[in-house]
């Protein structure tokens, strides 16, 4: 199956505020990290992709203020991961076969093909203590129901949307579960578009609300980004957006490639079962990234002693990023103490000194790749005896 089956009709400006006087436009503080290392502080209204592009642009981190509030978190609000990483947090409208409208934050009609979906999660009803239990099958599709104040699990086939709810193909016949009582939906995987066959101005937006956006960068403007999806435009105001950053295949985040090997730690003793397993573009117990006063959108949460493990192919040039303990451990009475390495073919290419909570996130220095064919990431605890050593590799990403 491929991404082309996910239509997302990006056709409303956003509902923030404009300014009132158009003649005086404000700008909007950002800064751009580039291919070659550097930094560059911009305004980000007058940045055109051609611009941005010509400097060897990879990401973009944008400051426009305070993020505007989602209005109405009615209890329909949903979170939907699609092939490909993206992430859509809305309300469901309607349905209608392998269909689903959704309607995004500020005000966005999103299309949703289930030939595009992974998972569907009523988020604002999940409880705390029910987050971890929400998983797909092996094998098939499965959705979750509340039923009572319980959390029931339901294994089968996704037969369609409908207004009214889900209809599901199960071992008890076929149901149509009103949305009222989903908790969540897993539909077994489709596979995702190459990305080699970008255009140069292919984009990613990390919006404020969690939704991470797909599109050609067609344009800056005082109002927001002008953002193409498959001849649909929308301008998604500055105020929504947190991060831009290109989809290259010659530039990745390594929070989007999959570990060849995973050494989870087990820091209290195998004996009581209790592991922590890393956790992608989130903190190592699901909480967003947040180190030095700064959430970030991407990275690698982890417990010391964690150690993960890549296969490179030998043709990446750099490996950059920045390194802290999560700033979660403020609220513990311990906060910490690990250090980071970083390891090429065997070779150690950093090691940090003894990290605390609290610092502020150390940058390595750009950790060279040429020829490389296996990166590992280690964290190991220090004096603390691993209380709270919930580490962040923050950012980390391949350049070729």
């Amino acid at each position: 199956m491929s991404i082309a089956a996910l239509m997302l009709g990006l056709l409303v400006v956003g509902s923030v505020p404009q300014p009132q006087d158009e003649a005086k436009p404000k700008a909007v503080s950002a800064t751009a990290r580039l291919r070659d290392g550097s930094r560059r502080e911009l305004d980000a209204t007058a940045w055109s992709p051609a611009s941005a592009l010509e400097a060897g642009f990879l990401v973009l981190d944008v400051r426009a203020g305070n993020s505007p509030t989602a209005e109405g978190l009615p209890m329909q609000r949903v979170t939907v991961e699609l092939v490909g990483g993206e992430r859509l947090i809305g309300v469901v409208e309607k349905g209608r076969g392998d269909d689903l409208d959704l309607r995004l934050n500020p005000s966005i009609p999103a299309k949703v093909n289930v030939d595009a979906l992974v998972s569907l999660v009523f988020t604002s009803r999940v409880a705390a203590a029910d987050a971890a239990l929400l998983a797909p099958a092996a094998s098939g599709d499965r959705l979750y129901r509340i039923v009572g104040g319980r959390v029931e699990r339901v294994d089968g086939t996704f037969e369609s949307f409908a207004d009214d709810g889900v209809t599901f193909e199960s071992v008890l016949g076929r149901s149509v579960f009103p949305w009222s009582d989903v908790l969540a939906l897993f539909v077994e995987g489709a596979e995702a578009a190459r990305a080699d066959a970008l255009p140069p101005a292919s984009v990613c937006l990390e919006l404020s609300d969690g939704s991470r956006l797909f599109g050609t960068w067609s344009a800056s403007t005082p109002r927001g980004l002008e953002l193409d999806r498959g001849g649909a435009r929308a301008t998604i105001a500055w105020a929504w957006i947190d991060e831009v950053s290109l989809r290259s295949s010659d530039f990745a985040f390594l929070s989007a490639l999959a570990p060849t090997k995973i050494e989870a730690p087990s820091p209290f003793g195998d004996e009581l079962g209790f592991t922590y397993a890393p956790r992608f573009d989130r903190a190592v117990d699901g909480s967003p990234l947040v180190a030095g006063g700064r959430t970030w959108r991407r990275g690698l949460g982890v417990h010391a002693p964690t150690r993960l493990v890549w296969q490179l192919d030998g043709g990446w040039k750099q490996l950059r990023g920045a390194a802290a303990i999560d700033d979660q451990v403020l609220r513990l009475p311990s906060h910490g103490s690990v250090v980071f390495r970083i390891r090429v073919d065997g070779r150690l290419a950093w090691e940090s000194p003894l990290v605390r909570g609290g610092e502020a996130p150390l940058e390595w220095p750009a950790v060279e790749l040429g020829g490389v064919r296996e990166l590992v990431l280690e964290v190991d605890p220090t004096e603390d005896l691993h209380v709270a050593d919930r580490a962040d590799w923050l950012a980390p990403y391949l350049v070729r």
